[in-house]
């Protein structure tokens, strides 16, 4: 029998457990009650980013921490946070893992990604796979370079 079914039977077993969780896994909790607030609490400094975008969270993680935790599995480090696979999507199970900070600032709206034979990346990432820095990227793409030609190696002027 699943977990959600043999709780729904009985209810405080299953406040009782959430409960508990939220006494063993704190740093958990808190970043539960995080995405929460961000999408339902208009108080909240980044609501606007969130809740008022529309981005909600699953009925599932609304109603249990438990629910949550069983769905995402303990947090890998301190420096893991929920991270949506997809920005315009709600938190849900098929859409959240726990990510790393570089790789979930690689993953938001405001970044410029470029498609060059067919893979997307953004700047920052394809800086990083080529060793060009990516002040150059951007200068040239404000020069008005293609993304291929922007992603060209730097010359070695004077050799």
């Amino acid at each position: 029998m699943p977990v959600q079914e043999r709780y729904r039977r009985d209810p405080e077993k299953w406040r009782e457990q959430s409960r508990q969780q939220r006494l063993t896994l704190p740093s958990e909790y808190g970043l539960y009650h995080g995405m929460k607030s961000r999408c339902y609490s208009p108080t909240n400094k980044d609501f606007p980013r969130y809740g008022k975008r529309g981005i909600r969270v699953c009925q599932r993680w609304l109603k249990s921490f438990a629910a949550f935790v069983a769905d995402m599995g303990p947090r890998p480090s301190p420096l893991h946070s929920v991270e949506r696979k997809r920005n315009a999507g709600n938190y849900t199970p098929s859409n959240c893992h726990w990510a790393l900070p570089k790789a979930q600032s690689r993953n938001m709206r405001t970044n410029r990604v470029l498609t060059v034979e067919g893979t997307s990346q953004c700047v920052s990432a394809w800086a990083e796979d080529l060793g060009i820095a990516r002040s150059t990227i951007y200068a040239r793409l404000s020069r008005g370079w293609s993304p291929e030609y922007a992603l060209m190696p730097v010359r070695e002027y004077g050799r």
